[in-house]
Formats: C-alpha cells, structure tokens, sequence
C-alpha cells in the first residue's frame, strides 16, 4: 500500500500530538520535582518509543522492508558525503539557519556575514541529539516515508514533500524559539533535500545515517558574525560563490545518479 502525501502528512500530525499528550499527562505533575536534564531525557526517551512504534506502523502500512537499506557504503560515496556535509553546514547554510538576522544585514546593507565558530560550552550536548534522533528520522524521513514517496511521485517531487515533512516534524524546535525560529522552517527543508539525495543517489541509510550524525554533532558549533571590508569581503564572497557551486554540482551529480527503478521494484515485492 502506497500512502500518499496527505495521508502521511496527516498521520505525522497525529503522532506529534499524541506524543505531547502523553508526555504532559505523564510528566507534567512531576516538573517541579524532577531536574531540567532529568526532565528532558525522560521526555526524549518516551518521543522515541512512540517514534518507534510510529515507524513500525508506517512499515506495515506500505510493506517496505527497512533492512534492504542497511549496507555499507563504498569509500568514495563517504567521501563525497563528508564533503557534501561539511560545506553545507559550515558554510552554505548558516544563513538560513538563522535567517531573520541574515535579512535584517542585508536590508541594513552591513558588510557582515553568519559563519560558525567552536562553542566550548555545547560539548555536553545530548548524545541523544547527537546519535539516536538522526538514526531514528533518517530510518523514517528518508527509508521509510522517501522510499513510499518514490514509488508514487517523481524523485524531485518525493524527495521535496518529504523534507516539507521533515521540517513540520522539526515545529518544536521552531517553537523553542518562537517567532523567531519559523523564519528557519527553510532551513530544514534544504536539510532534508540533502539528506533525500544521499539517500536516493546510495541506497544506503547507513550513510545517511552518518550524514545526519556529522551534521547534528556540527550544532555543536555556534553561529557568529563576521565585519566584512574591502580586503576580506572579497575573499568570503568568493569562498561562498565556490562552495555553493561545489555543493551544487555534488548533490546534482549524486541526483542523477539515482535509480527509482529499484525502489520502485522493491514496492512491489
């Protein structure tokens, strides 16, 4: 059984709601007892297991079988990979991740650009965050609700409506820093975009797995502004022109290289 976008939209809808309500009903009496971080990984590990359970229903419901996905990538599509990671999230996309405050230089006309730089104080970082989380969506977003959406819709198609998802299912970071944080809704799309095409170009979510990885331990890293002048503008101007060429032609190279054929063929088994 294909599930269509609204279908899946809808039921993602139903599982964020029925995760919320079961996490208040069960933690909320407990909030001002319990620690912040004590809070926070209960409340990560009940997200889980419905996301689990969410998962398990989902391949049911379209008969894909997940552990076709699970093999090793060969070294070149690694390296690609790492390449197509870190020049997306150290340098393309910082601006999107922090979109509002990019617009508000551009209208002022300020010579200043968003860059990362090393934030000591974010190594304690939730290795939930860090590891389980991208396991978990990536075995949905892209082996399960991606793999449905090739076998019914164009490659583009599927692997946009699949990331349009991929970014509603990421509201509650939006909302952590609401209003704000909606002006980064873009920022998840082209996330998904990539991660779709790694997937799509490999066949492996073993490797998307790892890309997801890398680049939430990259979160790690904060965003800053750098003053531009005439002697540097021209160098990061440039560096930015290059690597978004470079990203470009990567992920269009990893597209083409696509088969829809096999997933197509596996819908039908």
């Amino acid at each position: 059984m294909k599930l269509n976008f609204w279908t899946s939209f809808s039921s993602l809808i139903v599982f964020n709601i029925c995760c919320l309500a079961t996490t208040t009903v069960i933690l909320l009496p407990f909030y001002e007892i319990v620690q912040i971080k004590s809070f926070k990984l209960t409340t990560d590990y009940i997200y889980f297991t419905f996301f689990a359970g969410y998962c398990f229903w989902y391949s049911k419901k379209t008969g894909i079988i997940l552990k076709d996905s699970f093999f090793t990538p060969n070294i070149s599509s690694i390296i690609k990979m790492l390449i197509i990671v870190l020049l997306a999230r150290l340098i393309v996309l910082p601006p999107l991740d922090n979109t509002i405050r990019f617009l508000e230089l551009l209208h002022n006309f300020e010579l200043k650009i968003i860059s990362t730089a090393i934030n000591p104080k974010s190594f304690s970082y939730s290795l939930n965050t860090i590891l389980i989380s991208p396991i978990i969506e990536e075995i949905f977003f892209r082996g399960l609700l991606l793999h449905n959406f090739l076998s019914k819709y164009s490659p583009i198609k599927a692997i946009l409506l699949s990331s349009i998802l991929f970014g509603i299912h990421h509201f509650w970071v939006m909302l952590n820093t609401f209003p704000t944080g909606f002006y980064n809704f873009p920022f998840f799309i082209v996330i998904g975009m990539v991660f779709g095409i790694l997937y799509y170009s490999t066949k492996s979510l073993i490797l998307a797995s790892l890309a997801h990885i890398i680049f939430n331990v990259f979160v790690l890293l904060k965003n800053q502004l750098i003053n531009l002048d005439k002697s540097n503008a021209a160098i990061y101007l440039f560096t930015y022109i290059v690597s978004y060429l470079i990203l470009a032609f990567l992920l269009n190279k990893s597209f083409k290289s696509g088969d829809r054929e096999y997933f197509l063929s596996k819908n039908k088994k």
